[in-house]
């Protein structure tokens, strides 16, 4: 069977690609390149946000929390978006955990000084209100798909929006932490990945889950990602 070749992921952030080539040159200087490693929080439910992030690659997931261990991925990206961006909009604390899904690299800044750039731009006006408007939409998915779609479909889109982000077909990740990502319970990833795994798409190890066939995994997907 041909194999289905991955996606090539960004290596530059949009939002700040799509700027003024002025604006970006005073920018400059407030922008410090950091790395991005699995599993990293960059702001955690209800603490201050102090930097806003840029990523240039990787993935990261929004989180909404129930309770320290229990919550739901309500929206996911990467090169295309921002971490932190309701401190534009003057709250103090972080509504969501931002969790990095994928290694890779943002730049970051001071949410202060992104409050200053936004009162005196209107590129980050646009820029930042074509962000907020996808994550409204990415939430508003993921609520119709967790009432609608199966455990099965919903680890499948999720696999699937993972590789279009990062380029990747192999996955380091716990089954507890694909439940947390989900909103399920842990048995219910452990017979999802089964189910996944009996029909040639996806293989599993201790700590590792990868895609081995991307298009029959998108037949079976619910394709809300």
């Amino acid at each position: 069977m041909r194999k289905f070749p991955p996606a090539q992921p960004p290596d530059r952030n949009r939002v700040l690609a799509a700027l003024p080539a002025h604006e970006m040159r005073r920018l400059a200087i407030h922008l410090e390149e950091i790395p991005l490693h699995v599993g990293q929080v960059l702001h955690d439910a209800g603490e201050p946000i102090t930097h806003v992030y840029f990523p240039n690659s990787g993935a990261v997931s929004i989180i909404a929390m129930a309770s320290p261990m229990k919550g739901t991925q309500v929206g996911m990206f990467g090169s295309d978006g921002v971490v932190g961006m309701s401190a534009v909009f003057g709250t103090g604390a972080s509504p969501l955990r931002a969790v990095v899904q994928d290694n890779g690299t943002a730049m970051r800044m001071l949410a202060s000084r992104l409050r200053t750039e936004v009162a005196a731009s209107t590129h980050w006006h646009h820029e930042l209100l074509r962000f907020s408007t996808d994550m409204l939409a990415q939430a508003s998915q993921t609520a119709a798909c967790n009432r609608y779609h199966t455990i099965d479909e919903r680890l499948g889109s999720w696999l699937l929006a993972m590789r279009d982000r990062t380029g990747k077909n192999d996955f380091a990740r716990t089954q507890s932490f694909l439940a947390l990502m989900l909103g399920v319970r842990r048995v219910g990833i452990t017979l999802a990945v089964s189910n996944l795994e009996a029909l040639g798409l996806v293989g599993s190890s201790r700590g590792h889950i990868h895609i081995v066939n991307a298009r029959g995994l998108e037949k079976v997907s619910c394709g809300c990602f």
